[in-house]
């Protein structure tokens, strides 16, 4: 083997390790043992690239010189062991779940073919495809447009959507990649074809970039659709039994209503009469949350709200809400404020202990539309509330399968160009934590 063929097979290795890097790290740096990594990359590059020759009954292997400009497989099967090889290790190495690691290394050859062919197409472009140092000079562009995409928010974006378990995410990925194999397969593994088929592969790059385009905007309709309907299903009969014990007590507001006036007709004095009403008309009133919800014009939040409250009655906390805002016809979607609302309620009854009180309160202010929760608990410094929101963070440790609902939060605020709210707050003499997001 000679020295130009080892570099190339290193920065193969290198271009590998720096897209699983960024799709399975949850680390900003690298560390020294990485480069142990790089090196079992640079190995199973080198094992794919081996080709064997027989000549009677001896077995020759070699590392051919060409052939291998768009992946480092000269074959099928070859390029099959090197796909089940980046995946093993990816698994035992960060140590993702099945799916993810799976999802995550289809988008690792993704960007491992993408890259590498912008760099030939743009080669022959230049009329340069024929110079000897192009197999080199081509990977190190590819590594470093690899580096560039690093840092971008794309690798940031798929990890938060495989955590998420984004069905739609799934099926792009798995549609792309099987388009760009298929491609690679297409042209025999062979580079030097891209020139006779750069009209049809460019017409196809472009439909791919359509297809997928059009199926992403029609996916996350459908799914939006589907949110809603679930949602419905699930909090409609909620907020229905909220009105129900509403009518209940209009039977028993009836009923005093009867008995105070009978108490006005038969009482004595006026001294009488204003001691009973005053007993009768104890408890008449609405509890404050449920004149909110029962005004709310969205009835799937209001009936959220209102079984995230009879989840805390269980545990012996109090919730108050307070909603004065009109929630329809903004430009926030409606699904993204229930999951705002929702994740910012199960953290603060997580938080909580039996007997506290957490109030909610949604509203307009002059910046916008505000959704604030507040619960009792010790006080937080600035960096406490920065960590909150960073993905993984957890006050029940940080082991990657909690603390992912405030960074949701944080990704729905940002799409929104709308700010989170974190204070300290002083409630009977008790510090409480304050967390919320304004919509402009």
């Amino acid at each position: 083997m000679t020295l130009p063929i080892g570099i190339e097979i290193l920065l193969d290795g290198v271009l590998l390790f720096l897209g699983s890097f960024g799709l399975f790290s949850e680390r900003r740096g690298m560390k020294i043992n990485d480069g142990l990594l790089v090196l079992w990359f640079t190995l199973f590059c080198a094992v794919s690239r081996i080709s064997v020759l027989v000549s009677g009954d001896t077995f020759l292997l070699s590392i051919p010189k060409h052939g291998y400009e768009i992946v480092p497989a000269g074959d099928f099967v070859l390029f099959l062991f090197l796909i089940l090889a980046v995946l093993v290790i990816n698994s035992l190495w960060f140590k993702k779940d099945a799916v993810y690691t799976l999802f995550g290394t289809m988008v690792v050859f993704s960007v491992f073919i993408f890259v590498r062919v912008v760099f030939i197409l743009l080669f022959y472009g230049l009329g340069t495809v024929d110079n000897a140092w192009n197999p080199i000079v081509s990977r190190m562009g590819s590594v470093l447009l690899s580096i560039a995409i690093l840092f971008t928010p794309f690798f940031k974006w798929v990890q938060d959507k495989l955590n998420d378990g984004s069905l739609l995410v799934k099926l792009l990925i798995g549609n792309t990649t099987v388009f760009l194999c298929a491609l690679v397969i297409f042209l025999n593994f062979d580079a030097t074809r891209t020139a006779d088929y750069l009209l049809f592969i460019s017409l196809t790059i472009f439909d791919l970039f359509i297809i997928n385009l059009l199926f992403g905007i029609y996916a996350q309709k459908r799914s939006s659709e589907i949110k809603r309907i679930n949602m419905l299903e699930q909090y409609i009969p909620v907020i229905e039994e909220l009105i129900t014990q509403v009518r209940a007590r209009q039977h028993e507001f009836n009923n005093r209503l009867l008995a105070i006036s009978a108490a006005a007709q038969t009482a004595d004095n006026l001294e009488q009469a204003t001691e009973e009403i005053a007993e009768l008309t104890t408890g008449l009133q609405l509890d404050i949350s449920e004149k909110s919800l029962l005004n709310c014009d969205s009835k799937i939040i209001a009936g959220m709200i209102f079984s995230k409250m009879k989840y805390a009655e269980m545990k012996k906390i109090t919730v108050v809400s307070e909603i004065t805002a009109f929630l329809k016809g903004k430009k926030i979607r409606e699904l993204d404020i229930v999951e705002i609302v929702g994740i910012l309620i199960d953290n603060t009854i997580e938080a909580s202990n039996a007997g506290d009180t957490v109030y909610i309160k949604i509203e307009h202010s002059n910046e916008g539309l505000s959704v604030l929760v507040s619960n009792p608990y010790m006080m937080q410094s600035a960096t406490d509330f920065v960590r909150m929101f960073r993905r993984g963070f957890s006050t029940k440790g940080e082991d990657g399968a909690r603390g992912h609902g405030l960074a949701n939060v944080k990704a729905i605020v940002d799409h929104y160009r709308g700010k989170i709210i974190t204070r300290n707050e002083t409630v009977h003499e008790q510090n409480y934590v304050t967390i919320g997001v304004i919509f402009p």
